[in-house]
């Protein structure tokens, strides 16, 4: 684990996840449901910072810094009342401790 690290952490980012339905129509129903809080450091990107992923192009505007290993690009984020899809997930140098996960603020 990268020493110290932690102590830039702040605790009640929230990890929401999605669930799909049908309701009497046959029509699919998502519905948000928060899943859990995490710590870490969440930080603002320079602006039109680009990941490419394949052919298709991703605009990230923020990073979150944590240990949870468990976030996916189908999760959302919220930090004090703003929203953010997940549209990257990195284990840099495969520490297997520290993620970075680029995502992108839900206007």
């Amino acid at each position: 684990m990268l020493e110290g690290i932690e102590n830039y952490f702040v605790e009640g980012i929230e990890v929401y996840t999605k669930t799909t339905s049908k309701d009497d129509y046959g029509a699919d129903i998502e519905t948000w449901t928060k899943d859990r809080d995490i710590t870490g450091r969440l930080r603002p990107l320079r602006g039109n910072e680009r990941f490419v992923s394949g052919a298709e192009h991703q605009i990230s505007t923020h990073r979150v810094y944590t240990h949870d290993d468990d976030i996916t690009e189908n999760d959302k984020i919220k930090y004090e009342n703003t929203e953010y899809d997940v549209v990257f997930v990195s284990n840099p140098m495969t520490f297997n401790s520290f993620y970075q996960i680029d995502l992108e603020v839900i206007k």
